[in-house]
């Protein structure tokens, strides 16, 4: 199961969150580029948060999968290619 910590957050690069997979807890972040993928319309602060509001569940379903696999970079980074 995985649950969001802390409240998403907007940074200079896109959303901002942390995800608990069993007992880790993993910073993430989500590009605006991926944003944008996911809704097609991501033009400011409030169109990607609300695009990572949208998609939350596949969004958390991406970063528990690559927590679980292991990824190494911190923070973990949902690019593009993880949601075709």
């Amino acid at each position: 199961m995985s649950t969001v910590m802390d409240s998403p957050h907007m940074t200079e690069d896109g959303v901002a969150f942390t995800v608990a997979v069993g007992f880790m807890k993993r910073e993430c972040l989500i590009p605006r580029q991926t944003l944008s993928y996911l809704c097609r319309t991501c033009v400011d602060d409030v169109d990607c948060m609300s695009a990572f509001r949208t998609h939350e569940d596949a969004i958390l379903a991406v970063a528990r999968r690559m927590a679980i696999a292991g990824a190494g970079q911190a923070p973990i980074i949902l690019e593009r290619r993880y949601f075709s």
